[in-house]
């Protein structure tokens, strides 16, 4: 596994190469950071054209580097491209006349109960140990393998599937204690 310094080397060498590996370990953490900037704006099509945009800046401002962080500069320009995206989109609100509906009360019914849903395991999370909720929140949130996990936290591939067992048993016991699951 090449280290970052060496990957950005060999990326302002233009290598290819370099850059392949960066898009196959960052994709998934780009692709949260659009995704969750977009909010209400986010469908995978548009997802993947800002992530591709991303990377293509990372390869045509290779030369300018000036940083040792790659994740650091890549969350950065992922959440301002996000940003840009949304700002692009000016939606005018015009004025609703008094028979039009604006949504299911289904839906707002189901944004609330996701709403709390995400508060509930926030709320789990929280008294968890930091390591056990960073394992459960790359697996489940960012969709990471548990390759992805083991290379990015430098921690056994083993390690990371026993850890993300007895996480997800403490998570389980924990909304049991709050009735989430009787």
């Amino acid at each position: 596994i090449m280290n970052e310094k060496k990957q950005l080397l060999l990326l302002q060498k233009s290598s290819e190469k370099a850059l392949e590996i960066l898009i196959r370990k960052y994709t998934a953490y780009v692709s949260t950071v659009v995704y969750n900037q977009l909010g209400n704006y986010a469908n995978r099509t548009i997802v993947e054209e800002l992530v591709s945009d991303v990377f293509l800046a990372m390869w045509e401002n290779r030369n300018k580097f000036i940083t040792d962080s790659v994740k650091g500069w890549l969350g950065v320009t992922a959440r301002n491209k996000a940003k840009n995206y949304i700002r692009s989109q000016k939606i005018v609100f015009e004025e609703l006349s008094e028979d039009a509906i604006v949504c299911s009360k289904d839906n707002v019914f189901d944004k609330l109960e996701q709403k709390e849903q995400n508060a509930v395991i926030s709320a789990a999370l929280s008294r968890m140990k930091p390591k056990d909720q960073e394992l459960l929140i790359r697996y489940y949130f960012y969709n990471q393998t548990v390759k992805q996990i083991s290379e990015e936290t430098n921690t056994n591939i083993g390690t990371v599937k026993s850890i993300l067992s007895r996480a997800r048993q403490k998570l389980k016991a924990i909304l049991d204690e709050g009735g989430y699951f009787k």
